[in-house]
């Protein structure tokens, strides 16, 4: 029995030990399958390296025969035979490599070298078998004008051969079109209609006509292509040279500074309102803006205006009398009325943008080119610049009006002589 005992425990140890390792297999046929998911599911990197060839072979120890390069006399001979760089230098430096046809025969490489190549007409012949048989057709006068030698004024005689002009097409081969047919007739008119230097002719002679007194009738047969508006007058455009020695800006009142939102500005310019705009335009029209700066960081504008109406607009008058030479009020006194901040946008351009006043009587509207736009901006002084400003500002400006003089007329018309050499002529001062 206990030999039998033991041989059944010899068995079931034997049997324990091939479980294990069927146990212990398994786990390792789990665990590299495990890993091959595991290397499966990384994408692929493949590193691709450029390759590079090493020259280990030596200097040649000589330059090419024929070749001529320049060698600078304080360099030693050996030093420069040695060098490296030197066929890449001359293939950098000598374009030959679109006329390398037989390079194994050791001649010159460059043919543009060759003493005679391009004057001389027997070098064509052994360089080009077939430059003689080249066969070339009779050209366009036209053409011809191609050959001509820019040092001759004189034209060819003789037509040479030329085998280095190939045209695509020649002026002799064009097609005519022919007018007589209405479809190439309408194909020409449309291409007429759609040049730009036809339509803006087409846009010039409109004005030319629509200005004629003779055709009264064709101003009201032209149309807004767009907007359904329709032309009711037409005026001759002329630039207004007499006014072109001054300057002009576009001035706007930006948010709170509005003169129609400040009531103090209303009170003192005489209640500006939308009703009664008499008194705003001719006090606005008369108006002066003072610019001042007290450091390139503090500057504004100060504006002075005349606060009585009636005197406004007397005043307003004398102004455009001054030409008449009836001058009906003389003097005049303006008073502060307010500082504003200004931002100013000058134009790249001269005539960028202009103003345009009409003159119902002659037809006529002149424009004055505006030079920037000027936005004005309600003013904060600091505390601390409170009394700089107040010793800056002027209270009240006097001001009188009189004919210019000689001197002042002639420096004026110098400046407007630019632009209307005519009207305005320098007067030369003996």
């Amino acid at each position: 029995m206990l030999i039998w005992a033991n041989d059944l425990f010899e068995e079931e140890l034997q049997f324990c030990l091939c479980s294990a390792k069927m146990q212990l297999s398994f786990v390792f046929c789990r665990l590299s399958q495990f890993q091959l998911l595991m290397t499966s599911s990384k994408s692929r990197q493949d590193y691709i390296a450029k390759v590079r060839y090493q020259n280990d072979l030596p200097a040649p120890p000589c330059p090419p025969k024929l070749l001529k390069y320049e060698i600078e006399k304080e360099a030693p001979r050996k030093e420069f035979l040695k060098d490296c760089k030197l066929l890449s230098t001359l293939f950098s430096k000598d374009n030959f490599r679109y006329l390398m046809n037989e390079t194994s025969d050791g001649l010159e490489v460059n043919y543009l070298r060759i003493p005679g190549i391009i004057e001389n007409e027997k070098s064509f012949g052994k360089l080009f078998s077939s430059y003689k048989n080249l066969a070339i057709e009779n050209l366009h006068p036209d053409d011809r004008l191609l050959l001509v030698d820019p040092n001759k004024s004189a034209t060819l005689n003789e037509e040479p051969p030329v085998f280095f002009l190939r045209r695509p097409q020649y002026v002799s081969d064009g097609e005519k079109i022919n007018m007589q047919n209405p479809t190439n007739k309408r194909k020409h008119q449309e291409m007429e209609d759609t040049n730009p230097r036809s339509q803006l002719h087409s846009v010039e002679r409109t004005f030319d006509e629509v200005i004629d007194p003779r055709n009264k009738n064709r101003l009201q047969g032209l149309i807004h292509p767009r907007k359904k508006i329709k032309a009711v007058k037409a005026w001759h455009f002329y630039p207004d040279t007499s006014t072109f020695d001054q300057v002009f800006h576009s001035l706007k009142f930006v948010g709170s500074a509005s003169l129609s939102k400040d009531r103090p500005l209303n009170q003192q310019l005489g209640q500006v309102c939308e009703s009664d705009s008499t008194s705003v335009n001719a006090a606005i029209l008369t108006s002066l803006f003072k610019p001042i700066e007290i450091n390139p960081y503090n500057k504004w504008i100060s504006l002075y205006a005349v606060t009585d109406r009636l005197l406004a607009e007397n005043f307003r008058k004398s102004l455009n009398s001054i030409k008449d030479g009836n001058i009906v009020h003389r003097h005049v006194v303006y008073d502060h009325i307010k500082d504003f901040d200004q931002i100013f946008r000058g134009h790249k351009k001269f005539f960028e943008e202009f103003a345009i006043s009409f003159d119902d009587n002659s037809d006529r509207a002149f424009f004055v080119p505006i030079a920037g736009r000027l936005e004005l901006k309600k003013k904060r002084i600091a505390p601390g610049l409170v009394d700089v400003v107040n010793r800056t500002n002027y209270a009240h400006i006097g001001m009188d009006l009189r004919n210019p003089s000689t001197q002042e007329t002639a420096i004026r018309d110098s400046r407007r002589e630019q632009y209307d050499p005519v009207n305005y002529s320098s007067i030369q001062e003996e």
